[in-house]
């Protein structure tokens, strides 16, 4: 994946302004978070840049490449939202896998096979678990995961 660079980009909704000339360049690999009170423009910024939003202003690139007006689909980037997308009858590991199953990608690029899931509580690993059973910060590292597998 390339850097993403937004230039002035800006979102209104009627009067109300969610994002206002933001600037900022992510760089290729680096990790970001976007912190801040509820209604900030923090959702409506990650739809922008996944093309789910359209700007009222300002521009979007992948690189060089401007996707400001390009389709969702296009864009080849993954964005977990705040529903994680997560199959609550699947496992950890199910969900993980489920997303490159569906992307029909290479024996190579999918997680190591697993044996059955562990029967005894004591002996389960992460992966063997319902992902409803396991604490909010490691839904959002299962989230993280499928994001970077599936990019």
């Amino acid at each position: 994946m390339a850097s993403i660079t937004l230039r002035d980009l800006s979102k209104r909704f009627d009067s109300l302004i969610a994002v206002n000339r933001l600037s900022l360049e992510i760089q290729e690999g680096e990790l970001i978070t976007l912190l801040g009170p509820s209604g900030c423009g923090k959702t409506t910024t990650l739809r922008m840049i996944g093309g789910f939003e359209t700007p009222n202003d300002g521009e979007i690139y992948f690189g060089e490449r401007p996707v400001t007006w390009l389709q969702p689909e296009l864009r080849n980037i993954g964005i977990v939202f705040q529903n994680y997308a997560l199959f609550p009858h699947m496992t950890v590991y199910e969900n993980i896998a489920f997303g490159l199953e569906m992307r029909k990608e290479p024996p190579a690029k999918e997680p190591p096979r697993r044996d059955p899931p562990v029967k005894e509580p004591e002996r389960r690993t992460l992966a063997d678990l319902p992902w409803v059973s396991i604490a909010a910060g490691l839904v959002v590292f299962t989230a993280g995961l499928i994001w970077l597998l599936t990019r």
